[in-house]
């Protein structure tokens, strides 16, 4: 599946979690080789892979500080499940 970045989508394509600036990337953990901003990075093809945590680690939380106050009227968080 390729990947189809939505033209209303504010968070940057992130390299790191604290790149490009003022945008900063943070969760509540991380599983191993697995960094958090991979989520963001605007491709499917870094094996970023959150069902891999066992589901006794839950809740989880991903926090999004963009460096500057937003007003949102409304959001989406897409999934992705691979076919392979």
């Amino acid at each position: 599946m390729a990947y189809t970045h939505d033209s209303n989508d504010i968070t940057p394509q992130m390299t790191a979690n604290n790149a490009p600036s003022p945008v900063v990337i943070s969760a509540s953990s991380e599983y191993s080789g697995h960094p958090i901003w991979w989520a963001f990075d605007h491709t499917w093809n870094n094996n970023w892979n959150p069902t891999a945590v066992p589901s006794s680690c839950s809740p989880q939380w991903i926090k999004v500080d963009f460096g500057k106050q937003y007003r949102f009227t409304s959001y989406a968080i897409y999934t992705y499940t691979s076919t392979e």
